[in-house]
């Protein structure tokens, strides 16, 4: 059934129609695989682009997912790196390795602890690297509209670097979140999670951000999926803005 697989990890192709920005908050939300027959599931995908005409690109891509679930554990490796050059320009140059392991208390209560090393050339994030844990809650039993919040702590080692300036910070923030995904009929999702990240002693200084995707199924296995990220972060490097977002069309094949 497509309601149970909408939600496995995806191979995305590249065919992407438009983006503006890259969100700085990873939503791994929607990389969770519900399928409850499976242990391990996962996929890779590397993609290589070198085109000479008038204008030169370079475009490497690589994005692997890597989950096991058994009894009440949860376990899941997630990484992507992202570079995009145009005659010698970057204009997209990031990475980011995620773990998070999750242990079922109950049928309604889980515990996570994850840990995070990311970089962003662009955003002048030279690493940002993160600790968390804390619990995640499922708010409903229905297979059809499916909710869950988690409010985590959460450790920050940050190094900002640029022409500008050169800033290290060490803060502990608050990670919440709100995710649904939502089966309106056979064939169709909607999924979307808004992540809130204030500092724990500054609520002003704060980060938040909405991943939402519409997926339609054209056959079996594949899908077309709408995608939408925006991302707000109150005291970003200089000269960088405080909002960015993406929005992304393209095919999803789904496995596992």
């Amino acid at each position: 059934m497509f309601k149970t697989t909408i939600l496995r990890s995806i191979l995305v192709f590249h065919l992407l129609l438009s983006s503006i920005g890259q969100a700085q908050i990873l939503n791994i939300e929607s990389m969770r695989k519900i399928n409850k027959d499976t242990k391990w599931s996962g996929n890779t995908n590397l993609s290589v682009q070198l085109i000479e005409n008038k204008n030169s690109f370079v475009l490497v891509s690589n994005r692997t997912r890597l989950q096991y679930k058994h009894n009440k554990h949860l376990s899941l490796i997630i990484g992507d790196y992202n570079f995009k050059e145009s005659n010698s320009n970057k204009i997209v140059s990031k990475g980011i390795l995620h773990f998070r392991y999750n242990y079922k208390l109950s049928e309604k209560i889980r515990t996570e602890i994850f840990v995070q090393n990311q970089f962003d050339e662009i955003s002048k994030i030279k690493y940002r690297r993160l600790l968390g844990f804390g619990p995640r809650f499922k708010l409903n039993n229905s297979e059809n509209y499916k909710f869950y919040a988690g409010t985590l702590i959460m450790k920050e080692w940050e190094r900002i670097e640029s022409d500008l300036e050169q800033v290290k910070h060490n803060d502990i923030r608050i990670s919440a979140y709100l995710s649904f995904s939502l089966f309106p009929k056979d064939g169709v999702s909607i999924v979307s999670t808004t992540y809130f990240q204030p500092k724990a002693d500054e609520f002003s200084d704060l980060r938040w951000s909405n991943d939402s995707k519409i997926v339609f199924k054209i056959i079996k296995n594949l899908a077309f999926n709408v995608q939408f990220t925006m991302s707000y972060d109150n005291h970003p490097a200089l000269g960088i803005p405080k909002t960015q977002y993406k929005l992304t069309n393209g095919l999803i094949y789904t496995f596992g």
